[in-house]
């Protein structure tokens, strides 16, 4: 998806996150670099949009960026296992259905106070 369609699926959860935070949180390694299709053309992924969705709870619940940064560092290095007992880049392993999945899972159970029962339910 490009930026504006992310941002618009942000909003629809009410997730306030800016173009200049997301390029800022790729920046800093809280979110994975978008793929490029042409020089100016990124395209984002689900895993853009459950990781944007997370870092916006914590913002709210008053986590400062150390503590975000603490949380991210553990969930990538679930994705680093991930790539490695597979055999495939951190990037292919982050937009593993699984593991987007865990990670909405977690988001929506810690942020958000919902059970998903299904995988329907998921994104």
């Amino acid at each position: 998806m490009k930026m504006r369609q992310l941002k618009e699926r942000l909003a629809r959860q009410n997730a306030n996150v800016s173009e200049r935070m997301v390029k800022y949180y790729i920046e800093t390694g809280l979110i994975p670099p978008p793929d490029y299709t042409q020089v100016n053309q990124a395209e984002y992924s689900d895993i853009h949009y459950v990781r944007l969705l997370r870092i916006d709870a914590m913002k709210k619940a008053g986590m400062g960026f150390s503590g975000i940064r603490s949380q991210i560092e553990t969930l990538d290095g679930f994705i680093r296992q991930m790539a490695e007992k597979k055999g495939i880049t951190y990037e292919e392993a982050a937009n593993l259905p699984e593991v987007i999945s865990r990670e909405y899972c977690e988001y929506m159970v810690k942020y958000r106070g919902e059970e998903t029962n299904t995988k329907s339910e998921l994104i």
